[in-house]
This record gives C-alpha cells, sequence and structure tokens, in this order.
C-alpha cells in the first residue's frame, strides 16, 4: 500500500508539472510558438518570391522583345524579295509568340499571387501593426512611381503632337535642346520609364494584396484596382509590341 501510495504521489506531481497554471496542458503556447516560427520563414520567402515578381515585371518587355525577334520568320525581312505567300509563316510565328506571352505573364504573376498568400500568412502569425502600416506606404510608394512613369510615357509619346512642338517652340533654348536630347533617346528612356511603370504597378499589387482586410478604408482597395489595371495595360502593350516585332511586313508594296 505504501508503494502504490508513493507510486501515485509521484504520479500526481508529474501531471501537476506537465499542467499550465490554468490547469491546461501547455499545448496552446507550443502552438503559438509554432505559428510564430512558421511567420518567422514566411516573411524571407515572400520577400525572395516578391523581388523576384518585380525584377522579372521590369525585364519582361525586353525579354519578350527579344523572344519576337527570333521568332520572326524569315520570309518576312526578304519582302518583297520573296515572292511566295508569307501568310502562313506570319501566323504560325504570331500564335507562338502570343502563347509565349500569355504564359510567361502568368508565370509572373502566379508568382505574385504567391507572395501574398506567403505575405498574409506571415501578417496573420505576426500579427505587428507598425509593420503593416510600413507596408501600406509603400504600397502608395510604389503606385505613385508607377503613375508619374506612366505620365512621363504618355508625354513622351505625344511629343511630335503639332500643339506639343508649338509649346516646345516658346520655351527657352537650353530647355529645347535638354527635350531634343531626350526625344532623340526616346527608344531607351521608354524602355526605361516602362520597366519602371511595371516595377512600381508589380510592387504596389503585391504590398497592397498583402496589407489588405475585410473592412479596410476604401484607399488599399483602390491601390489594388489601379495597380492592376496597370498591370493589364504593360500585358496589352507587351503583346502588341512582340506581334508586331514578329508578324509586321510592307503588305503595301504588293
Amino acid at each position: 500500500m505504501r508503494g502504490e501510495l508513493i507510486y501515485h504521489n509521484a504520479l500526481w506531481k508529474d501531471i501537476a508539472v506537465t499542467l499550465s497554471p490554468s490547469g491546461q496542458p501547455p499545448y496552446p503556447a507550443n502552438a503559438g510558438q509554432r505559428a510564430q516560427g512558421r511567420g518567422q520563414w514566411l516573411t524571407p520567402i515572400s520577400a525572395i518570391c516578391g523581388g523576384l515578381a518585380i525584377a522579372a515585371s521590369a525585364v519582361w518587355l525586353l525579354i519578350m522583345e527579344a523572344v519576337a525577334h527570333v521568332l520572326r520568320p524569315p520570309e518576312l525581312d526578304a519582302f518583297p524579295a520573296y515572292r511566295g505567300d508569307v501568310t502562313p509563316f506570319q501566323q504560325a510565328a504570331l500564335a507562338r509568340v502570343t502563347v509565349i506571352v500569355i504564359v510567361s505573364f502568368l508565370a509572373i504573376m502566379a508568382l505574385a499571387v504567391l507572395t501574398i498568400l506567403l505575405g498574409r500568412g506571415a501578417r496573420r502569425q505576426s500579427g505587428n501593426e507598425a509593420t503593416l502600416a510600413r507596408l501600406e506606404k509603400w504600397a502608395k510608394v510604389c503606385l505613385i512611381v508607377s503613375l508619374v512613369g506612366l505620365g512621363f510615357l504618355v508625354l513622351l509619346g505625344l511629343s511630335s503632337l503639332p500643339a506639343i512642338v508649338s509649346f516646345r517652340l516658346r520655351l527657352p533654348l537650353s530647355i529645347n535642346q535638354l527635350l531634343d536630347v531626350v526625344i532623340s533617346r526616346s527608344p531607351e528612356i521608354s524602355h526605361a520609364l516602362i520597366a519602371i511603370i511595371a516595377a512600381g504597378a508589380m510592387g504596389c499589387f503585391i504590398l497592397s494584396g498583402i496589407v489588405a482586410r475585410r473592412g479596410q478604408r476604401w484607399r488599399t482597395p483602390t491601390n489594388l484596382v489601379v495597380s492592376t489595371l496597370i498591370l493589364l495595360l504593360w500585358f496589352a502593350t507587351t503583346t502588341w509590341v512582340a506581334r508586331f516585332i514578329v508578324g509586321f511586313y510592307l503588305h503595301l508594296a504588293w
């Protein structure tokens, strides 16, 4: 009997040690620690995926232009010396480059969505309001940068209009000389602006998706909508440029 009593006392002491002060097992605390650990490793993975998505956005147009030049049928370059029907070559090249553009765009967007999902998981685990406020501020900065770049790109595209030219003639000579240099370098400047626009819109899309919450004020959904529209415009522009490089030829020479 005495041995059984000692055994039961030791057993109850072990149970008392394993129980929390409230009388509950310590599993919730361990679960919270595990959740916090998951949040810690989700954050760097989300940052890496987001960086890759933004970098891919910045160089995507250049890559698609290079792919279009590779896929361009030589029969189109030989026109009008090539007197055969170039339509089959043209249509096949257009179909190939269109598929490549769509698949690569979807891959970039899938990487962005993965970043958002990982970032939202890290946000739920950490619950750091100061970090969310910083992310929301950077989402606004990215959107402003993208919109400013878009405005400069539109002005550069409209620089040859008669109204713009007549306005330039009223400006001082030094400013006109600077504008002439800018216009002469318009292809390189346009590519740089498109890279800035796409990277800014992608950054805003990712950050706004991470910080968006139900019942939040109207500005975050606006950031998401505007950045999505810019990304769609970027996709449409890249598709048109790639198809034009692949398929254009001087059909009026027929």
